[in-house]
């Protein structure tokens, strides 16, 4: 199973990045919505999960702002 991330740029313009990651045995969860801690109530098309720690929740966004003017996107190591 391959992670697909998309990144637009102000210009329309899309790049693809797709990378193998781990493969396993379901969650015990039936979806993101059943999920307790997920509010998915704004989710639209190319919606990502970004957490917000004023209400320890997992929320959908299509947008991403920064109060710094750097925006840092850490992925992690697999």
């Amino acid at each position: 199973m391959a992670k697909v991330v998309n990144v637009a740029r102000a210009q329309s313009k899309v790049v693809r990045i797709t990378t193998p990651g781990p493969q396993g045995p379901a969650g015990s969860a039936g979806g993101v919505t059943d999920l307790n801690d997920t509010d998915v109530s704004a989710v639209a098309e190319g919606s990502l999960l970004m957490y917000d720690s004023g209400t320890s929740k997992w929320k959908a966004t299509n947008t991403l702002e920064t109060s710094t003017g750097t925006l840092r996107i850490n992925g992690g190591n697999f």
